[in-house]
């Protein structure tokens, strides 16, 4: 699966500005509480080869999905926006046992019986032999609020991102969707008549997630 998305960091001023406005129009919507584990080598060998591990947890469905993402740098020229994050990925639901056991370290990612771990493996170890060390590095918390936008159809999510520490939150809005332009458009619409600043994001969560926990001088890959 390709994975097209539109992100942008928001003030969180403008971000309760959006939840109220998209709220008051009784618009469909779903609330996710979602932690994001990132699995990696200390030498963030899978990150700077453009790949992410993430096993999320969705607290109030108490669902486990284990997720492959790489960058795609080839973008179309209609895919050259601000804030376009291109990805092919790959999810598998996995059970809480198994979700466990990789918390616990009971047993590596490389254990997972994918065809995509299969193939990541063999390529990593031709290119860094120490990424078959890889574990837990990181992790964030995420309030997710999920609408559709009538009548464009375009699903729209709103982020409250709660690092491990506690002491720093951030606010997201994105849009993954085939059509980018339209949401584009429909996002600077908002922009408009909100009175709202969008600021295009360089960086995915995980990136940021990292850099919060001190790994940011190991960080070369620029994942846009």
């Amino acid at each position: 699966m390709i994975e097209k998305e539109l992100k942008y960091i928001i003030s969180e001023k403008d971000f309760l500005k959006l939840k109220k406005y998209f709220d008051d129009l009784k618009m469909d919507n779903e609330i996710h509480e979602l932690k994001n584990i990132y699995f990696d080598s200390e030498n963030l060998s899978l990150l700077n080869s453009g790949v992410s591990l993430r096993l999320r947890h969705y607290s109030n469905k108490n669902r486990w999905v284990f997720t492959y993402k790489c960058s795609i740098k080839g973008k179309l020229y209609d895919q050259r926006r601000e804030g376009t994050l291109i990805n092919e990925e790959l999810s598998e639901n996995i059970s809480e046992e198994t979700a466990r056991k990789l918390l616990n370290s009971d047993i590596s990612v490389w254990e997972m019986e994918y065809d995509f771990i299969d193939r990541l493996k063999e390529h990593m170890k031709e290119i860094d032999p120490d990424s078959i060390s890889v574990k837990e590095i990181a992790e964030v918390n995420v309030t997710r609020r999920k609408y559709i936008l009538k009548p464009y159809n375009i699903p729209v999510e709103l982020d409250e991102i709660i690092y491990k520490n506690g002491k720093k939150k951030e606010y997201e809005i994105e849009s993954e969707t085939d059509n980018l332009a339209l949401a584009e458009s429909v996002l600077m619409n908002f922009k408009n008549r909100l009175k709202i600043e969008l600021k295009p994001s360089s960086e995915p969560k995980i990136i940021r997630t990292l850099k919060q926990e001190g790994y940011e001088d190991k960080i070369y890959y620029k994942w846009i």
